[in-house]
């Protein structure tokens, strides 16, 4: 069976004197929540860090810049 995504919340969060990171909660159909902490070049997947390359953290914060600006 596969997880469907039922809701997705996010949080921008300012980092003293080094950018921001981004926090996205996906909940799944199963009740289940993944956490996704971009700080680039970094992303947390559930508490596990990971190295990434520029432009897909990039994209992510872009993302939740775009929520952000949008209207309710």
């Amino acid at each position: 069976m596969v997880n469907v995504l039922t809701t997705l919340s996010f949080a921008i969060n300012p980092v003293i004197n080094a950018g921001q990171a981004v926090i996205f909660t996906l909940s799944l159909a199963d009740g289940s929540q993944v956490e996704i902490i971009a700080y680039n070049p970094f992303i947390i997947i559930d508490g596990i860090g990971y190295k990434c390359k520029y432009e897909p953290c990039e994209a992510l914060n872009h993302y939740a810049n775009e929520l952000m600006t949008r209207e309710p």
